[in-house]
Formats: C-alpha cells, sequence, structure tokens
C-alpha cells in the first residue's frame, strides 16, 4: 500500500534524525503518531460523497443484492438517504432493508470489512429521525431493527490491535443504541458532568441535527423535573440557556412545557424572571387570544402563573420606565402590584418616545407588550403613557405623569375608547369625564390618610374586587369601620368577612347576621350601625 510504504520512509527518516546530539527530541515522533492516527481514522470513516451513496443506493434499488464491499460500505452510509425524485428511503422499504441486514450481516466474519459497513449504518441510525413527521410507518420500525442490528454487533467490530476511535466511543456510550439512549447524560448533567455527552459527539461525528442531541436536552429536562423543588430551580438557568440554543429550536415547545408545569408546582411560587422572559419571547403575551395554541400545551395554573408574571413585569416597567417625568412611581406601583392576580388584561397607550426609542429596554418592553400595543395619539407631551387594566366588568385607566386620577369606566355599558380594532388612542378618549369615575392619587380625603385606603375601600364596596381572597378589605384592614349602615354597606361588610346573613323584616322579623361576638372589628362595625348581640343568635337589627 503506498500509504504504509509512504508512513515507512518516513519513520525511517525520523529515527536517523531523532537521536542526533546529546537529547532526545520527540517532537519528529509525536508528528508521525498523529499522521498515523489519522491514516487509522481516514481508513474507516472517510465520508463518501452524496453521488456515490446515491450511485449505490440505485443500484439495491434495482438488483436487492450487494456485489462488493465499497457499495456494501456506501449503502449502509445512505439508508436514511431520499434518493430520486420522489426522495425514497431505503430505511422506509419492508421489503430491501431486511435484505441489507442479511447481506451486511454477511460480512461480521471478518471484522475490518463489517466494520465498515457497521460505520455507515450507525451514521445512519444517528441521522434517521425517530421522532420527525416522516418516521410513521416501516422507517420507525426498521430503524428500531437497526438499533437492535448494531447493538447485538457491537463487540464484532472491535480487533486486535488500534482500533479508531468511534469504536471505542460506541463501545463506551453503547446507551446510544438501547430504549433509553439519553437517560445517562441526564443523570451526568446533575452530577455536573457536562462533558460526558460531548465525548460521544465529538468522536461519532453526532451531527447538530441529529434527535440524539434533542434526546440529550430531554433528559435533562426530565432528570431536572424530578428533582425537589430547590434542586430543580438549581438547574432551571442551565436548561433554559440549552433550549435557546438555535439548534434545540424544535425542542422548545416540548422542554418550556415540562419546565412550566414543574415550576408551577414549587413551594413558594416565587417570580422566576428569567422563566417569564423566557416562555414570553418564544410563546407570546399568555393572556392574548391569538397566542392560546401554544399556551394549551401547559396546565392552566402554569399559563396562570406567567400570566400573572407578566402582569407584574408589565406594571413594573410601566412605573419605572414609561413614567414621563422618569421617576419611580412606588407608590401607584405598589398599589396595583397587589391587584396584578385579578387583573384580566392590559393594554398599553404609547407616546411618541416610547414607542419610537431603540434603547435595547425599549425595544424589548414593545416585544412583550405586543397584540396590546396602541400609540397615544395627542396625548400632550411624546413622553407621556396611559395603560388600561380591566377587572371583571371595569376598565381602569392609569397614565404615566403623576397628578393623574385613575379613570374607571364600566365595560358593559360600553367603552368610549375601542381596544379591539383601534390601533391608536388620543387624551380624550381616555378621560371621558361623562362615563367615567375618577378616583384620585390624593392623601387625606374623605377621612383617609392615604388614598391607598381610600381607593382599596371604594374598590371593593362600589366594585366588589379586592386584591386577595384571603385579604380582609378596607377600611376594615386598618381597623375602621364605616359610618353608614346602607344595605350595600352591610352586604360588602358580611362578604368581607365571609358572615351569612338573614333578612326576616318583610315578615316582622329582623335582619340577622351569624358572627359571634369574639372578633373586636366585627363588633365594632355591628354595633357602630346599631345591631345588638343576642348570644347563640348572632347579630340582630330591626
Amino acid at each position: 500500500m503506498k500509504a504504509l510504504d509512504a508512513l515507512r520512509q518516513s519513520l525511517t527518516a525520523t529515527n536517523r534524525s531523532a537521536f542526533q546530539g546529546l537529547h532526545f527530541d520527540q517532537r519528529a515522533i509525536e508528528q508521525e503518531l498523529k499522521k498515523l492516527k489519522d491514516w487509522l481514522k481516514d481508513s474507516d470513516e472517510n465520508s463518501p460523497s452524496v453521488d456515490l451513496i446515491q450511485e449505490s443506493l440505485l443500484r439495491f434499488h434495482k438488483s436487492g443484492t450487494v456485489t462488493n464491499l465499497k457499495d456494501a460500505r456506501l449503502i449502509c452510509r445512505g439508508v436514511a438517504t431520499p434518493i430520486g425524485a420522489k426522495h425514497v428511503r431505503l430505511i422506509d422499504d419492508t421489503i430491501l432493508f431486511p435484505k441489507l441486514m442479511d447481506c451486511i450481516d454477511q460480512y461480521s466474519a471478518e471484522p475490518r470489512k463489517f466494520r465498515r459497513c457497521y460505520r455507515g449504518l450507525l451514521s445512519s441510525y444517528f441521522s434517521f429521525d425517530p421522532g420527525g413527521d416522516d418516521s410513521v410507518g416501516a422507517g420507525y420500525g426498521n430503524w428500531k431493527r437497526l438499533r437492535t442490528f448494531l447493538s447485538e454487533h457491537l463487540k464484532t467490530i472491535q480487533t486486535g490491535g488500534t482500533n479508531p476511535d468511534w469504536v471505542g466511543a460506541i463501545t463506551a456510550h453503547q446507551n446510544l443504541l438501547s430504549d433509553k439512549p439519553c437517560e445517562r447524560y441526564g443523570t451526568a448533567f446533575l452530577e455536573g458532568r457536562k462533558g460526558d455527552f460531548e465525548e460521544a459527539e465529538t468522536h461519532l461525528d453526532i451531527s447538530g441535527a441529529s434527535w440524539v442531541g434533542r434526546s440529550v436536552v430531554q433528559a435533562m429536562v426530565s432528570a431536572a423535573s424530578n428533582l425537589d423543588d430547590d434542586g430543580f430551580k438549581q438547574h432551571l438557568p442551565e436548561l433554559l440557556r440549552l433550549l435557546n440554543e438555535p439548534r434545540h429550536a424544535s425542542l422548545v415547545d416540548n422542554g418550556l412545557s415540562q419546565i412550566l408545569d414543574r415550576y408551577s408546582q414549587t413551594t413558594p411560587l416565587a417570580m422566576h424572571p428569567g422563566l417569564c422572559n423566557f416562555a414570553v419571547e418564544h410563546w407570546k403575551n399568555p393572556w392574548v387570544n391569538k397566542n392560546h395554541a401554544r399556551w394549551r400545551l401547559v396546565s392552566e395554573a402554569a399559563r396562570k402563573m406567567v400570566a400573572d408574571w407578566l402582569k407584574l413585569d408589565f406594571l413594573k416597567q410601566f412605573f419605572e420606565l414609561l413614567s414621563a417625568d422618569g421617576s419611580n412611581d412606588t407608590r401607584r406601583l405598589d398599589f396595583w402590584a397587589r391587584y396584578h392576580t385579578r387583573i384580566d388584561d392590559m393594554y398599553f397607550v404609547l407616546g411618541r418616545y416610547a414607542m419610537h426609542n431603540r434603547i435595547p429596554a425599549f425595544i424589548e418592553l414593545r416585544k412583550k407588550m405586543e397584540g396590546r400595543l396602541l400609540a397615544f395619539q395627542g396625548g400632550g407631551a411624546p413622553e407621556n403613557n396611559a395603560f388600561i387594566m380591566t377587572i371583571g366588568d371595569y376598565a381602569f385607566v392609569e397614565f404615566g405623569t403623576t397628578g393623574n386620577a385613575a379613570y374607571v369606566y364600566q365595560i358593559s355599558s360600553g367603552l368610549p375608547f375601542d381596544l379591539v380594532n383601534a390601533t391608536t388612542l388620543s387624551s380624550s378618549n381616555l378621560k371621558d369625564k361623562y362615563s367615567a369615575e375618577r378616583l384620585m392619587h390624593k392623601d387625606n380625603v374623605h377621612g383617609y390618610a392615604k388614598w391607598e385606603e381610600r381607593i382599596d375601600s371604594h374598590l371593593f364596596l362600589k366594585y366588589d374586587i379586592r386584591a386577595k381572597d384571603d385579604e380582609l378589605p378596607e377600611p376594615w384592614r386598618s381597623g375602621s369601620w364605616l359610618a353608614e349602615g346602607t344595605m350595600r354597606n352591610i352586604e360588602a361588610f358580611c362578604r368581607a368577612f365571609s358572615l351569612n346573613f338573614e333578612d326576616r323584616r318583610d315578615a316582622g322579623g329582623q335582619y340577622w347576621i351569624d358572627a359571634d361576638n369574639s372578633n373586636r372589628v366585627i363588633s365594632s362595625q355591628l354595633k357602630a350601625w346599631g345591631f345588638g348581640y343576642r348570644e347563640g343568635r348572632g347579630w340582630g337589627h330591626n
């Protein structure tokens, strides 16, 4: 062989020169060893051209026989390669594929020849996608048959002396030929051995488009999801980084749905900004109708979790980034942040400055707001912005500039602006004094030291809206009570404390509230309204 003769001559020359002088220079030997390894590798691993592969495949399709080793090797490489105008693949053929396996099996008595065919079959095994749209029927069945064949003949490819690197790699990673090919790498990921799969990927020339890479990431997600809450959260940043790699784009839906459902089960359920941003980047706003298809991949609890996170994030961004004077309006932010889980929908009306700003923070925010973004027309200063929250049957409008009241509209009575078809809204649309109620952000009004307490009380008493079900609303949360015992106030009081009431006044009886006298706030409020307590009966009023 010419290659061996050239190598022999080169080694002879090296021997003559390496020992000259008083010291031993091993660099020449190392260079020749590298050439030897490369030659050994090339002899088994040269990737033939697609044209040669297709020619051999066509011959096999016509004859159904393999006439020589060269053709056998080329056909093995092309098992999953589409050929012809109809893109026919050998692995999809129920007759020819089993014939090929029988033909290749005949070389197993000659390990070196068999090994060259085995390498081609292994490459085809990795390139066929068992989870792809075109892997139904015979293709998937033959792929499983190929996996069994490769596993059963693994020892046959090992010969005495030096074996190519890929032989050692597939031997060390023979799990790739099992029905759980990548579970091992999920465990390795948890243990910090990230290079475990990289070794196999390098020596076996596994393409980034192969099913193997995707299965590895899925194994990592599953392994992390099976940990306790703290362990799962610890690995979450790395999982998101893996899913965000372009080569794993097809894994995002499956991986993200698994991660979101698992995170929604953690306690306490704290907001995870990284997960929120990743989910919204890939699946968009979870409460916009056109995005519902992807959000149906997760439980309603997981969808609501991200929706609530995004609402809170929008509130922070509005009052921190979009306030017209650039100040951090912490009081309004803190107030509405308490209600973020009650918000059904949000719309943002941006002035010229925020709508056209090319600063990354503004660009990213506008992307998040897609589907709920409108332009502020004639909104005064170009820095002014507004946002609209819908809670039940009511729409609340807040403005970026301080000093503005919050405007409240009843949706069922008709809004003075269009949230469905409009692309712009004006200040006059949003500040309709004829149909809106104004809530002023002013302290020391109507007996309330802080406007937050006054609006809290008003939202509950008039609109039956409270921040949390388990939170006592104003005025009782701060230990105060209402002066007027109107039916509306009494009924709101009973809702606040989850009390049963019975009105028997039409039958000559009294209005009874089922409560004892152990709660000071309840007792004080009912006494202020003229109710009297009767042991074992509750509080009555004529």
